[in-house]
């Protein structure tokens, strides 16, 4: 018995030494071409197209850190499917790294942590031999979106609002069947403007001051693979909305499928000192396609204009209701009247049976 321990002290210390000498005798340099080769691939290189232009990944330094990799000055420039390149995010340092164990199993647990736009973030994601999320533990704080560029170019114009993100999902082997967790997301004063806002605007609309959005905020508990969104904002005197809904997760989550309901109402104010969407409104209002939604058949009579979005999430293409909202509406009142299953109650025991009184005369 001796003998044996002090065999598998020897073998511990040996693979203890090897492990760290390999750490700090590891040629970084030429770690970093592979690296950025096999982050381009992961982001779709080679898969935009004739007209479109591939993800750029860009790495300051590379060093190793304990059992992981450190970048700084990382730049990532996704790709695009037109000749125009894609939007771009930095990251003032990146840390990777992967547990021992995790390195010679099927599935892959990766820890990361970043400094990101005066905010910073954390995340452990496991993903299993076909490189699909099996789970993944994230953390978001403090990010400030009016930093970052991919953003303010996909919207043209300047953005307000703190970023922090609370999420917790364990997928397991069947996602839709199988998935469990918590979603949290907060933007707290979420704000857009000034200047021409693209997104969404054939020709852009003008935003003469910033347009304050309050504070949006993202729920959605996810149980037996079906996530129950609900998606609010409160505290802007511009516009209020309200979106509900399910998501049914998948491995790749590009691929999950959602079914919502929401509505938007713009405040008068608002409207009074923004004349051209005022316009854009009423005018829509009035000139209608036949067979084509349409504003007029999108408002409800408390002013509300509704819209919905089922499909799968990267296909996603949200478009406004044809009933006045009318499907939204019946959906929220069977959600309220659906009855609750009263729990079981339990049948008494022998011992548990009232004992049967018997008078006498």
């Amino acid at each position: 018995m001796n003998r044996a321990l002090r065999l598998a002290g020897y073998v511990s210390w040996f693979f203890t030494c090897f492990v760290v000498a390999a750490v700090l005798m590891f040629p970084v340099a030429g770690l970093k071409p592979m690296v950025v080769d096999q982050a381009e691939r992961a982001l779709g290189k080679g898969k935009q197209g004739r007209s479109g232009s591939d993800p750029v990944v860009t790495i300051g330094e590379l060093s190793t850190s304990g059992l992981g990799v450190k970048a700084t000055r990382v730049q990532v420039q996704l790709g695009s499917t037109n000749p125009d390149p894609g939007p771009i995010f930095d990251f003032e340092s990146l840390w990777v790294s992967a547990s021992l164990m995790s390195l010679v199993s099927a599935n892959k647990t990766l820890q990361l942590e970043a400094d990101l736009y005066q905010g910073d973030a954390s995340a452990s994601v496991t993903l299993n031999d076909k490189q699909e999320l099996t789970a993944a533990d994230i953390s978001v704080d403090g990010v400030q979106l009016g930093k970052v560029p991919g953003f303010i170019a996909a919207l043209g114009v300047p953005l307000e609002g703190t970023l922090d993100a609370d999420i917790d999902v364990v997928l397991g082997a069947t996602p839709d069947k199988d998935a469990k967790g918590t979603i949290a997301i907060t933007i707290a004063n979420f704000g857009v403007g000034p200047g021409r806002l693209q997104a969404g605007f054939p020709g852009g609309l003008e935003l003469a001051d910033t347009v304050s959005l309050g504070t949006l905020k993202l729920k959605a508990p996810v149980d037996k693979g079906q996530g129950t969104i609900d998606f609010s904002q409160e505290g802007s005197p511009a516009v209020e909305f309200d979106v509900d809904g399910t998501v049914t997760l998948r491995g790749r989550l590009a691929q999950s499928r959602l079914d919502v309901d929401g509505w938007f109402r713009p405040n008068q104010p608002f409207l009074d000192k923004t004349p051209a969407i005022k316009s854009a409104l009423e005018l829509g209002e009035k000139f209608t396609l036949p067979g084509a939604p349409s504003l007029a058949k999108a408002k409800d009579t408390e002013g509300r204009y509704h819209f919905l979005a089922k499909g799968v999430a990267q296909t996603l293409r949200p478009q406004l209701s044809r009933d006045n909202g009318r499907r939204s509406r019946t959906k929220a009142a069977s959600s309220a009247t659906a009855p609750v299953e009263a729990p079981d109650t339990p049948k008494p025991t022998p011992s548990d049976a009232p004992t049967p009184t018997v008078e006498s005369d």
